[in-house]
């Protein structure tokens, strides 16, 4: 099997599980279940009108027969300044296991 095939694969059960919108969905929980004053704590002052998010990429992990899928979003104020990202883990069932925010 050619690496291209592979990788086809894997983004095709990705797709299937529907992890990209997922993890914008799931991002936006973090607005719809926090304050303003929260949020402005969260991201350093940065609102939710200054965000831009993007899909970043698709990482498997298998480490000890454990296998998990981790879908990262950049985040960037105002358009060019990456301010961090947001990550959901899955396993390969598409169900949740942790989720992660990073700000720099």
């Amino acid at each position: 099997m050619k690496n291209s095939e592979i990788e086809n694969i894997l983004i095709k059960k990705c797709e299937l599980l529907n992890l990209k919108n997922r993890a914008f969905t799931m991002f936006d929980n973090i607005f719809a279940q926090n304050s303003e004053n929260e949020i402005a704590e969260i991201f350093n002052g940065v609102n939710k009108e200054q965000l831009t998010i993007n899909f970043k990429n698709y990482s498997f992990t298998i480490i000890e027969n454990k296998t998990s899928i981790k879908t990262r979003l950049d985040l960037f104020q105002n358009l060019d300044k990456k301010i961090g990202y947001y990550e959901i883990e899955t396993d390969l069932e598409g169900e949740f296991l942790d989720e992660y925010l990073k700000l720099y």
